[in-house]
């Protein structure tokens, strides 16, 4: 169910023209697993069923300007922004919860109330100075230091050296963040000049997060390669970092098996999708030719990459478009960046 509600614009004979609008989209009838009794004898003890509902609503503007227009020299240029607010308002009866699973982690919830599909983790208080350790944050906001090297029982103790429980996302993940961004848009700018024609498209993506699985993987302590940023890492009393000592085969401390905050990161950009410059020979030298045109092109795509992202790329998801995990770069292949030559006749 669908409202929309703007206005067009024109100003300067046309010259600058936009649009401004309202929308608001309601999703109902959300296609979801619905939890049935054992006793009805259902495979799984559930089915599909149309129980889920959201909501996205926010603001689209239009800014369309030609800003120079002579005989032998034009620019055109175009500007868009969308803001973004989206809600989960109905699961399945019985449903409080979807946690969403990737390769190798269970990284994304959906609950009522918050965004679809947002970042579920634990919480790090960072490194210990004195001894390298870990130090995870419980439910209720209490350090707890780990040490892989100790037996399992004795692994997690609480700053007074008593054990604690250990820490598990069931029991003391936090909702930190969305995948989706709440505003995004792009810009176009068209030269003309003298046969010679330009091409810049940009695009930009504000206010969502990265779940950068690749950091967890490559910064815990099993037999494979390492980010060069392990050499940060705790090696003597005293040290301040973020990454513990080394114990091999610790795959816990720095996010691999338990979604850390650590590794959740803010992925606004800039992108520059493409670059076309081309050149349109004269109709004169066309037709002493005996053609009709004859053009020549340089294109790059995604020449440009301006993000604070540590990450290979903050657009791209090893799921796909899966609503219900977003966001998650782990062992992902960023877009290539390409140059096409060419020659149209």
């Amino acid at each position: 169910t669908k409202f929309d509600a703007g206005f067009q614009f024109g100003l300067f004979d046309d010259r600058l023209t936009g649009e401004f609008a309202y929308y608001n989209t309601n999703l109902t009838n959300l296609i979801i697993n619905r939890p049935l009794p054992s006793s009805m004898g259902i495979p799984g003890n559930s089915i599909t069923a149309n129980a889920a509902s959201m909501y996205n609503r926010g603001i689209e503007f239009t800014l369309n300007a030609k800003v120079i227009e002579k005989r032998e020299f034009s620019w055109s240029a175009s500007f868009n922004i969308t803001t973004q607010k989206n809600e989960v308002t109905a699961l399945a009866p019985g449903v409080t919860e979807i946690i969403g699973t990737t390769q190798l982690e269970r990284t994304n919830i959906t609950r009522v109330g918050i965004p679809i599909g947002s970042f579920f983790v634990v919480r790090s208080a960072g490194v210990d100075p004195a001894t390298g350790r870990r130090i995870f944050l419980d439910a209720q906001g209490r350090k707890v230091y780990f040490n892989f090297a100790e037996p399992v029982a004795t692994r997690w103790r609480y700053e007074d050296g008593s054990v604690a429980p250990p820490i598990s996302l069931a029991a003391d993940g936090q909702v930190a963040g969305s995948a989706l961004p709440t505003a995004y848009g792009g810009f176009i700018n068209n030269f003309y000049y003298k046969g010679f024609d330009l091409t810049i498209d940009a695009f930009y993506s504000l206010g969502n997060y990265v779940y950068f699985g690749s950091r967890a993987g490559m910064l815990d302590q099993r037999f494979w390669n390492n980010f060069q940023e392990v050499k940060k890492r705790w090696t003597k009393p005293g040290d301040v970092t973020n990454i513990p000592r080394l114990v091999y085969n610790d795959n816990i401390s720095n996010g691999s098996a338990i979604p850390m905050d650590i590794n959740l990161f803010k992925a606004d950009f800039l992108r520059i999708r493409s670059l076309a410059l081309g050149y349109t020979i004269s109709a004169k030298a066309a037709e002493k030719l005996n053609l009709g045109s004859v053009r020549f092109y340089v294109q790059l795509l995604n020449p440009i990459l301006i993000t604070s992202y540590p990450g290979v790329d903050p657009e791209i998801s090893v799921n796909g478009n899966n609503a219900l995990t977003p966001g998650v770069d782990r062992n992902t292949v960023g877009q290539a960046r390409t140059v096409t030559v060419g020659l149209n006749v």
